[in-house]
């Protein structure tokens, strides 16, 4: 049986917006997160400051903040459950297992910029043109009869030593 994972719910009144002048003060909301499971509630406070924040932008705030708690809420709990002892039946979630959740649910939402997109193409590139020359190169091992084919499968030898060589130093 699923353990039920719970769900935090942010809250705020909307008297807590201060009313923003055109200067460039920075608004300060508190923005409570109420932690409700079946066997227990936790309210956390925070205070958000943000220039020029609006009660519709204060509203889609605290619901993009509701979303990101209920991940870290769950990523505790697949966190600890798979941490704890089958002999205990009460979760106790400890500061690691928050800690662990926090960096896993952050590396899932890291995305690659640019860059990173460009290189692993290249990388992916690399590793087909290594993976064919293999391929080419096993074909020509059965047909080393004249001169270019040798050359040929020497050629192909070197090139799949290379892309292989390299993609396994680009991951070390």
């Amino acid at each position: 049986m699923a353990e039920d994972p719970g769900r935090a719910f942010v809250t705020g009144e909307a008297s807590e917006v201060p009313e923003l002048s055109r200067s460039s003060e920075s608004a300060n909301t508190d923005i409570s997160i109420e932690y409700e499971q079946a066997d227990s509630v936790f309210i956390f406070q925070t205070k958000v400051n943000i220039s020029g924040l609006t009660e519709d932008g204060r509203i889609h705030f605290g619901t993009a903040l509701q979303k990101l708690a209920d991940e870290l809420v769950r990523e505790v709990i697949i966190i600890e459950g798979d941490s704890r002892p089958h002999d205990v039946s009460k979760p106790e979630v400890t500061a690691s297992a928050v800690s662990q959740a926090f960096k896993a649910l952050s590396e899932r939402r890291r995305t690659p910029n640019q860059s990173q997109n460009q290189r692993s193409r290249i990388e992916l590139s690399i590793q087909l043109i290594g993976m064919a020359t293999l391929l080419f190169a096993g074909v020509m091992g059965s047909y080393l009869e004249e001169k270019w084919q040798v050359s040929l499968f020497s050629i192909l030898a070197v090139l799949a030593l290379i892309c292989n060589g390299y993609t396994i130093w680009r991951r070390i």
